[in-house]
């Protein structure tokens, strides 16, 4: 079959506009993977946000409710079938009284740009959301750390490389998060061997 030069034209131009309408009706990424982890629904983390922490968000994003025990294998299937998208804990519940915990999802940023963005800070404290950035950092200084989970009032991380020295890393975690100690393990060679334990921490109760 041959073509002349006006139906090659023809083609192209019919082309481009199928590409153009596929593109048009395809789906933000966030509401197709928080509907096939969320049994098909979709929860605006900003509107999530809004109503638990008060706090008018910057960032769009998506929650889902998901076991205790299940979050790290969400964590993996998410990040085996996407690409450019971020998961992170925002509400932990430990399984009290049945509540499951929540999973965020956003685009992928800095992890120290989503702290700053969550508006993250400690009340009791009065630990700032910057003070905390700054702390975060001090401590990836020291070990590089991978933020799992942030909230309102608290950051989790894990360690991507072990720490030298546990103890600097245990102090710099209670100069960012003083009640981690005081209503927490109560004293710093406890708080010490407990993110020795974990390889990690949670900065909670700012």
């Amino acid at each position: 079959m041959q073509f002349n030069r006006q139906s090659i034209t023809a083609l192209a131009f019919a082309l481009s506009l199928l590409a153009v309408s596929c593109r048009g009706s395809a789906k933000d990424p966030l509401v197709t993977v928080a509907e096939k982890y969320n049994a098909g629904k979709f929860v605006s983390l900003g509107d999530y946000y809004q109503e638990t922490a008060g706090v008018k968000l910057s960032i769009k994003g998506a929650v889902i409710e998901v076991d205790q025990a299940d979050v790290s294998v969400l964590f993996d299937a998410i990040h085996s079938d996407y690409v450019n998208v971020m998961p992170f804990r925002i509400e932990k519940n430990y399984g009290h009284g049945g509540k499951k915990d929540r999973v965020a999802i956003i685009k992928t940023m800095d992890q120290f740009q989503l702290v700053a963005a969550l508006h993250t800070q400690g009340k009791e404290d009065k630990v700032s959301t910057a003070s905390i950035v700054a702390g975060l950092k001090a401590i990836n200084a020291l070990a590089k750390i991978k933020i799992t989970g942030a909230g309102a009032d608290f950051v989790e991380f894990t360690f991507a490389d072990t720490p030298s020295d546990w103890g600097k890393v245990a102090a710099a975690c209670a100069k960012v998060a003083p009640n981690i100690v005081t209503y927490g393990t109560g004293a710093i060679e406890k708080l010490e061997g407990e993110i020795a334990r974990y390889n990690g921490a949670i900065l909670w109760g700012y």
